[in-house]
């Protein structure tokens, strides 16, 4: 089975979400602009994302690291997308931890959110590769 490069890129909504301190709104599905009034960070981003792999086959389990420092994080809007534009997550999670929870944007599983405000350094979720197609993927 060919294995595909995964691009991995942490945008969004790792800010200050005390107006969606229960996670995030199905509506930042496509856009994952967080929608609580925070302004657009331009600077160096003090959040990092690693991967157990940078590459993946069918079905295959990938576990995603985000790290945040010297500052912590309360919210987050993660996906895996395809590197071609498409905004629909690809791929499902596993169980998340404590804090966290699914959102469902296009189906089951395929989104994880914060689940309260606690600050947070350093969490990894388990993503689940497609069962069919092998395409370039981000981590978004």
């Amino acid at each position: 089975m060919e294995l595909i490069g995964i691009t991995l890129i942490l945008l969004h909504f790792i800010a200050i979400a005390d107006s969606y301190s229960g996670g995030a709104d199905p509506g930042a599905c496509v856009s994952l602009a967080p929608g609580h009034g925070a302004e657009v960070q331009t600077s160096t981003s003090p959040y990092s994302i690693t991967s157990s792999s940078t590459s993946y086959s069918n079905g295959q389990t990938v576990t995603v690291t985000i790290s945040a420092s010297p500052v912590q994080f309360k919210g987050i809007l993660l996906q895996a997308r395809r590197t071609n534009g498409n905004t629909t997550p690809v791929g499902t999670w596993q169980t998340p931890p404590i804090g966290f929870k699914f959102l469902q944007c296009s189906a089951p599983g395929d989104s994880i959110t914060h689940s309260n405000s606690d600050l947070k350094a350093t969490v990894s979720f388990v993503w689940v590769a497609p069962s069919t197609g092998n395409e370039d993927i981000q981590f978004v």
